[in-house]
């Protein structure tokens, strides 16, 4: 999945240590430049640059004879990187596993506008000069209904997040405005210009090469395992990234795909549909689990930050799902797991091989902004509460859920039965005492 480039057999050294202490399970291949002069770069390159991976050259300030020939190599699944050390092997490891992680965060949101026109994958003109690994780039439906609370006006936009629930309102004249989103029941604001909404198919047909290129990878690191696994399972939760996850693995693994959903009693009604829909639109068997959290409540209390009880109980029902599925067969669990959605995630790697089955993670790369303009080039049926302005899904006393989310429940009339329901009543009540 991943190729690390450097000029010579000595930086490989040091990115060989790098790898082994930071990913050593990671599937990550290193390879040099030879130490080829500039004259040689360019067969080098054709030779060494694989349109199945994502290709990152790491260089040091004396190689900026090299760095200059190859920083606008083409495609879009390639990034140059100019580390601030007279060499590759003159960085300490630590500091190598950085760069390493804003060469990928480059990747991700790279970014421009060119000719009025908002693409994905080039190097000019960057609206986000200098990414960091903890940014995400997605589209943000705001209502009518939430529009007139927050201060931005209705539509769709482009979002840059960033720490501290701040986010950056983007188009294509750059960051116009912070929409403030805090963790709390207090609502959102917006400050700044008004911002140009953006129509997300627009996108997609301003980036059609880049959404194949990342397909083209996400197919290829699939297929590595096409032929050693009888069963593919694929939990799935309502929300993008396990959709997108199931039309992947279905396009690739065909009939022997089948998901998983944990119905719980206090998710989102619309999941629920939802899962119908997406099973008959993909043509995939979606196996239910019931799971109750309002019988813990009362012993347990609701679930917080620090103590995510709930998750103890959604993981134990799919590993025992899994472990039913699998009893006499070779299977492989295909996630939607991303870097952006969370450090942990993060730092896990693509590749987890178990006792009873291995685990793959092949959207791990993309940015919320790839996956959801991907779900509309394809046509991946889309859970309707992201049009009603949610970021990510969960059951309705999730820790995760923020002010935005707080917000959009009480005003979107498809979410009427939650604000009725005793236990959000309740839950509210719970995080108005802990602010």
């Amino acid at each position: 999945m991943y190729q690390i480039l450097v000029k010579s057999r000595s930086d490989a050294g040091a990115v060989e240590s790098m790898v082994e202490h930071f990913y050593n399970e990671w599937p990550i291949t290193i390879n040099t430049l030879k130490g080829g002069r500039t004259s040689q770069l360019e067969h080098i390159l054709e030779d060494l640059l694989k349109d199945t991976y994502y290709n990152f050259i790491l260089l040091g300030r004396k190689d900026r004879d090299t760095y200059q020939f190859v920083e606008n190599v083409d495609g879009f699944n390639n990034v140059v990187y100019l580390i601030n050390r007279s060499r590759v092997r003159n960085t300490r490891i630590e500091h190598l596993a950085w760069i390493f992680e804003k060469a990928r965060s480059l990747q991700r949101l790279r970014i421009s506008c060119l000719d009025g026109e908002i693409v994905l994958g080039r190097s000019a003109r960057l609206l986000i000069p200098d990414p960091e690994p903890y940014m995400d780039l997605f589209v943000l439906y705001v209502t009518k209904s939430v529009s007139k609370k927050i201060g931005l006006g209705e539509g769709a936009y482009l979002v840059l997040r960033m720490l501290g629930g701040k986010h950056l309102i983007i188009d294509t004249s750059g960051v116009k405005g912070t929409l403030l989103i805090p963790d709390i029941l207090k609502p959102p604001k917006y400050s700044g210009e008004n911002p140009s909404p953006i129509d997300p198919h627009e996108l997609v047909r301003n980036n059609i090469e880049f959404l194949e290129k990342e397909e083209n990878i996400v197919v290829s690191f699939l297929e590595k395992f096409s032929n050693d696994y009888e069963r593919v399972i694929v939990p799935v939760s309502g929300g993008k990234d396990s959709a997108t996850a199931l039309y992947l693995a279905k396009k690739v693994y065909k009939e022997r795909v089948e998901g998983v959903f944990v119905d719980i009693d206090v998710d989102m009604p619309v999941n629920k549909e939802f899962i119908e829909v997406l099973g008959e639109k993909l043509e995939v068997y979606i196996h239910r689990v019931k799971v109750s959290l309002r019988e813990h409540l009362s012993e347990k209390g609701f679930p917080t930050t620090n103590n995510r009880w709930c998750t103890a109980l959604k993981i134990s029902a799919l590993e025992k799902m899994y472990a039913d599925l699998c009893r006499g067969s070779r299977c492989l669990i295909v996630v939607g797991d991303r870097d952006v959605e969370s450090e942990t995630r993060s730092h896990r790697p693509p590749v987890i091989v178990a006792e009873k089955y291995t685990r793959i993670a092949p959207l791990k790369q993309w940015s919320t902004l790839t996956l959801q303009l991907y779900m509309l080039y394809r046509k991946i049926p889309l859970n309707p509460l992201y049009e009603e302005g949610f970021y990510r899904l969960g059951c309705y006393i999730c820790p995760s859920l923020r002010g935005w989310e707080h917000l959009i429940i009480y005003s979107s009339p498809m979410l009427r039965s939650i604000r009725n329901d005793q236990v959000y009543a309740e839950y509210r009540e719970f995080l108005e005492n802990r602010a």
